[in-house]
């Protein structure tokens, strides 16, 4: 379980990797969409200016018709065709007039929308500037999760090592144990036996002064009961002895005549 927390771990770290550079590559165009709506809006304002340029000289060509309409009905018959042009020149100027309003209009709401969308542009960027800040933070958390879920995989690898160590080492305790508990059974019976013979033993010597020794060493000692009985003998006679002290100047016979 801990080698799969290791290894997911490193693969959450190599999937944030991925995340991190495709999140910087959205920045990337996020930047360049900002840019290019700046030069909408740049466009934009620079089209406004033409078309007020446009209203103002369809406004000028307005009054030149209206003067031009004037003077033809000054001179009366003979600029009746001059009126009519005039009067034409007029009406187009009014049209052009209107145009350039409506499109100014255009271009005002065209501006308005660039500038939303710029304003959503910088929102959108300062959004994916913080998740690259995250994911970088992210990145670090896995990558500590990482290196600690190996290190506990490593100690716990170690920690088996161990275990089978104990195991070998707690499995020849028990063998020697076994050893050690019937090598004392062994003693213990052994122990019983040498106590038997050991009360024969004091059996036989309290009979051998009693004259009961050769049947109680018979009944103890078995086919070695010959044996034990002239050992226990011979001791006896040793001890019937007298002892001579051995700091004591031998003398010898015949030294203590002339006395």
């Amino acid at each position: 379980m801990t080698r799969q927390n290791a290894d997911h771990a490193t693969q959450a770290k190599s999937l944030m990797a991925e995340t991190k550079q495709i999140v910087e590559k959205v920045d990337a165009h996020m930047n360049q969409m900002a840019q290019a709506m700046a030069d909408v809006t740049k466009t934009s304002e620079d089209t406004g200016k033409i078309i007020k340029t446009i209203d103002e000289i369809a406004f000028q060509t307005n009054l030149l018709a209206l003067n031009a309409a004037v003077e033809a009905a000054r001179v009366g018959e003979a600029g009746a065709g001059f009126a009519v042009v005039a009067d034409e020149v007029r009406n187009l100027a009014i049209r052009a007039a209107e145009a350039a309003k409506n499109t100014s209009v255009l271009i005002e709401n065209t501006l308005k929308s660039v500038k939303n969308g710029n304003e959503l542009t910088k929102i959108t960027h300062e959004a994916f500037k913080g998740n690259v800040e995250i994911s970088v933070k992210v990145g670090n958390i896995i990558d500590e999760i990482a290196a600690a879920s190996q290190e506990q995989a490593q100690g716990i690898q170690q920690i088996n090592i161990a275990v089978s160590e104990m195991d070998k080492v707690t499995q020849a305790t028990a063998a020697n144990a076994e050893e050690s508990a019937s090598a004392a059974e062994e003693m213990n019976a052994q122990a019983g036996q040498m106590k038997e013979v050991v009360r024969g033993l004091v059996e036989v010597v309290g009979g051998a002064f009693n004259g009961n020794g050769a049947g109680c060493v018979s009944k103890v000692m078995g086919g070695h009961a010959g044996a034990v009985k002239k050992s226990i003998v011979a001791a006896m006679k040793a001890a019937k002895k007298p002892k001579v002290d051995r700091n004591l100047i031998p003398m010898k016979e015949g030294e203590f005549q002339d006395f």
